[in-house]
C-alpha cells in the first residue's frame, strides 16, 4: 500500500467517521433511553481473527479492488429489510465506493408474504408460499428458507432493486435459483436481453445469464419445452456486476428458527456459489418464543453449530456475528427471560469461533424494556417486532459498534486515531 493511498484513505475514514458520531449524537439526544454502554461490540476468543474481514475491507478502501461479501440471516426481523437496507446504506457510504452488488434477494410477493420495500416484484399466474418454519409444508428450500410454486406454464416474473436516492441496483450478470428437475418449467428472459452466454450449475440449483451490456430489470416467463414440465418452484435471484465493493445479501423467513434453515437441502452449495466473508447471525426471537421449562439451550446451540459448520465449508475463514433477542414479552403478557438464556449461548459460540456479539438486548435496556421502546414509536405493540423507526435505529446502532472496531483495527496497525 503506497503512503499516498494510505492518507487518502485515513482522511476519507476521518471524514466517514465525523459523520457516523454525529448521527449517533442525534440517536443520543433523541433516545436517552438506550443503554448506550453496550452498543458497541463485544468480542471473544481471539478477536485477531476478525482481521480476516477488516483486511478485506481495509483493502477495499484503501486499494479500491476485491468484493466484501456480508450475509445477515434472521427470521421477520430480516424478511422486513428495514434493519438490513440501513446496514447496507451505512456501509455503503463509509467510503467512496463501498456500493457492490445487491446480493441476494427472494420475491416475497410471490408467496403472498411482505416484501422488503427497496426492490418490487410483480409476477402473473397462481403462486403458492412455502416456508421452511412450517412444519407442514414440504419443498427443495435454498438459501432463503422459504419459496414459491407455480403449475402454470407462462407465468412471468419481474424484479426491480432500488438503491438509495432514486437509484437502481444494475447487473450485467443474474442467477435464477430454483428447483432443477425434469418436471421444471424453464426460466426464459422476456425482452431484448443481450445474452452473452448462459450455463446451469445443477449443484446450487440455479441458471446464470451473463450480458454483454448492464440492465436494472429482470423479466422471465416458465416456458414448456418438454411434456414431462408440470411445476416451477423459485428459490430466490442474485444480481451480479463482478465489480469492487460491499454486497450485503440479508435473508429471512417469517417464523425461522435454527432448526428451520437446518431444514433447506440446497443452502450449502448456495453458500458456496457466494461464500460470505461475514455472517450476521440474528436466528433466535422464535427458537426462544416459548415457556422458560421448554426452552432447551444445549439444543439450540447444538443445531446454531451445525449451521454454522454449514458457512465454514463454504469459507473456511467467515468471520460471525451474533445478534442478541431483543426484549420480547411471551405471550404479549411476560418478559420472555429466555433473552437471557440465547445470550449466553451467543456468547459461547462466539468464544468458541472467535466472533463477536451484538447485545441488542442490553442496548434497549434489558428484561422489560420493550415497553418503554413501543412508547417511544420504536416498537410495535405486540412487543416482538419494531417499527420502521425502530430497526433503522437498530442499523445505525449496529453499523457504529461495527465501525468503531475496524477503527481500532486501522488504529492498531497505522496508528491513525479515529475518535469512537
Amino acid at each position: 500500500m503506497s503512503k499516498f493511498s494510505q492518507l487518502i484513505g485515513s482522511f476519507l475514514l476521518l471524514w466517514a467517521f465525523q459523520g457516523s458520531a454525529q448521527d449517533i449524537a442525534k440517536h443520543k439526544r433523541d433516545y436517552p433511553f438506550i443503554n448506550w454502554e453496550a452498543h458497541q461490540l463485544e468480542f471473544y476468543g481471539d478477536s485477531s481473527t476478525f482481521n480476516v474481514f477488516f483486511e478485506k475491507l481495509e483493502q477495499l478502501i484503501f486499494e479500491g479492488y476485491g468484493q466484501v461479501h456480508i450475509l445477515h440471516m434472521g427470521g421477520s426481523h430480516v424478511q422486513a429489510g428495514t434493519m438490513s437496507r440501513q446496514m447496507r446504506e451505512n456501509l455503503h457510504e463509509f467510503a467512496p465506493g463501498l456500493q457492490g452488488e445487491r446480493g441476494f434477494m427472494f420475491p416475497y410477493h410471490l408467496s403472498k408474504t411482505n416484501n422488503p420495500y427497496d426492490y418490487r416484484t410483480h409476477y402473473t399466474g397462481n403462486w403458492e408460499g412455502l416456508r421452511a418454519p412450517l412444519r407442514k409444508h414440504e419443498a427443495a428450500w435454498g438459501l432463503a428458507a422459504v419459496a414459491a410454486e407455480t403449475r402454470d406454464s407462462g407465468a412471468t416474473v419481474t424484479l426491480y432493486a432500488n438503491a438509495k436516492d432514486g437509484k437502481t441496483y444494475n447487473f450485467n450478470q443474474v442467477r435464477i435459483y430454483y428447483e432443477i428437475t425434469p418436471e421444471s418449467y424453464i426460466p426464459t428472459l422476456i425482452g431484448d436481453y443481450k445474452v452473452a452466454s448462459k450455463r446451469v450449475n445443477n449443484r446450487a440449483q440455479y441458471v446464470e445469464y451473463f450480458f454483454s451490456q448492464t440492465y436494472d430489470t429482470l423479466r422471465f416467463y416458465l416456458e414448456k419445452t418438454d411434456s414431462m414440465q408440470n411445476r416451477f418452484l423459485i428459490q430466490g435471484v442474485q444480481y451480479l456486476t463482478g465489480e469492487p465493493g460491499i454486497t450485503y445479501h440479508s435473508i429471512g423467513a417469517n417464523g425461522a428458527s435454527v432448526p428451520s434453515y437446518l431444514r433447506c437441502e440446497f443452502l450449502p452449495e448456495q453458500l458456496e456459489s457466494m461464500p460470505p466473508d461475514l455472517v450476521i447471525f440474528g436466528i433466535g426471537i422464535n427458537d426462544a418464543n416459548t415457556s422458560q421449562a421448554s426452552f432447551n439451550p444445549e439444543a439450540y446451540q447444538a443445531q446454531y453449530r451445525t449451521l454454522m459448520e454449514f458457512i465454514r465449508k463454504a469459507n473456511p475463514d467467515v468471520n460471525f456475528l451474533f445478534i442478541t433477542n431483543n426484549d420480547t414479552y411471551y405471550n404479549k403478557k411476560y418478559p420472555n427471560p429466555n433473552a437471557i438464556k440465547v445470550r449466553e449461548v451467543m456468547r459461547d459460540l462466539a468464544a468458541e469461533y472467535n466472533g463477536a456479539v451484538w447485545d441488542l438486548f442490553e442496548v434497549m435496556g434489558g428484561l422489560g424494556s420493550c415497553v418503554v421502546w413501543e412508547k417511544a414509536g420504536l416498537a410495535k405493540s405486540d412487543r416482538i417486532h419494531f417499527t420502521p423507526d425502530g430497526y433503522k435505529l437498530q442499523g445505525d446502532l449496529m453499523f457504529d459498534g461495527l465501525r468503531t472496531a475496524f477503527g481500532n483495527y486501522l488504529n492498531h496497525k497505522f496508528s491513525v486515531k479515529l475518535e469512537p
